[in-house]
Order: C-alpha cells, then structure tokens, then sequence
C-alpha cells in the first residue's frame, strides 16, 4: 500500500524486504507464523481463495499438528502459489466459508466434508467427533452437506458417510471424546448391543 515497485525492489536489493509470492513480501522481522503463512498464499491466490482441509482443521481445533498452507480457490483462479497445496473444486459455496481470525476459511461442515481427500479414514473419522463434541457441527447438518456436495465421483466423502453410517451413537452428539470410543468398542468391536446412549432416568415421577 502506497509503496512503488521501485521502492520494492530496493528494499529487496538491501534485503530489509523478502518476496513470499508474486506481489506478496514481508519485513525480515515479520515471523513467518503458519497463518502468515495462510495469509500470504490466499493473497497470492487471488480474492476468491480460503483456508481449506489440513489447515482449515487446524484452524477449527481439530488436529495439533502445524498443517501444510492447503487452500482451496475457483478453477479459474491465480496459478498456484510455489510451496502451497492448492484445491480446485467444482463448486465452493458462499455458505460454505466464514472469516477466522481475519482470513476466509472453509466452515466446519465444508472442512469435514473435503478431509477425506487428505486424511486417512480413521482420521476423518476422530475429527468428525471431535467436532461434535465441541459442537462446531451437527450429524444432520453433515448429512445434509453428503446429499448436497457428496456425489460419486467427488474426492474423499466416502470416508465421511461411511463414518456417520457406522457411528454407535447414531445421530446424537457425544458428551465427551471418550463416549464414542467406548460405544464403538462395545456395539461394533465386542458386539455388545444395541445399547441406549445418554438415557433420561425418571426417579419418583422426577426426570
């Protein structure tokens, strides 16, 4: 902002200034955090790009590990940004992202959605509960994302139906990240079942 090319090239000369991408630099004492990192990919990938699948689940809480700078952008979008993993779906929806920490990320449900492409089954399948236990998605708002975006063909959501196909628990959310494990272990692994989960328990006419 308010900086000339020759003024940018200067400062690239006497290296107080680096290039990250194409028309994207930051200060040497700017630390390179992974949401600078996301930041600077999404400003080389042009307006319409967002945070997406590793990162976003990072971003959501929902895996520890540093991502890789994962975004997703349209397919007629910028060239892809050296050192960034970029996704091009045939469809990205407006409803389907939301603004974090002043960057434009894919929503939990689209998130889950799309780990399938990228994270192993029983991966997929821990972060779906770990988002229902912290209540950042619904089963039926996943079910509902299946039959709107899921078809044959698109990457990765077979994982995800499977998972919600499978779950002990059926459609209620877990109290706790140790309940699905257990009801997993009793229903489906011992074959102790079916079991009713999170009962209402009447004592005296008081529920």
């Amino acid at each position: 902002n308010g900086v000339s090319a020759d003024e940018i090239d200067a400062r690239l000369a006497n290296g107080s200034l680096r290039r990250l991408h194409a028309g994207v630099y930051a200060t040497f004492g700017t630390p390179l955090t992974t949401e600078g990192l996301l930041r600077a990919a999404l400003l080389a990938a042009g307006p319409e790009a967002v945070v997406s699948h590793r990162a976003a689940l990072w971003f959501w809480g929902l895996v520890d590990d540093e991502p890789p700078v994962e975004i997703t952008t349209p397919r007629w979008s910028h060239p892809v940004p050296k050192g960034v993993i970029v996704h091009r779906p045939n469809v990205l929806r407006p409803i389907d992202v939301v603004e974090r920490q002043h960057l434009l990320v894919t929503n939990p449900i689209r998130t889950l959605l799309d780990a399938g492409a990228v994270l192993p089954a029983a991966a997929v399948g821990e972060c779906v509960e770990l988002a229902l236990t912290n209540q950042l998605v619904t089963v039926k708002g996943l079910r509902v994302i299946l039959a709107e975006l899921g078809g044959r063909g698109r990457a990765g959501t077979a994982a995800l139906r499977r998972h919600l196909d499978r779950r002990a628990l059926g459609d209620l959310r877990p109290e706790s990240v140790i309940e699905p494990l257990m009801a997993r272990l009793l229903y489906q692994d011992l074959g102790i079942g079916p079991i009713a989960y999170q009962p209402t328990l009447v004592l005296d006419g008081v529920t």
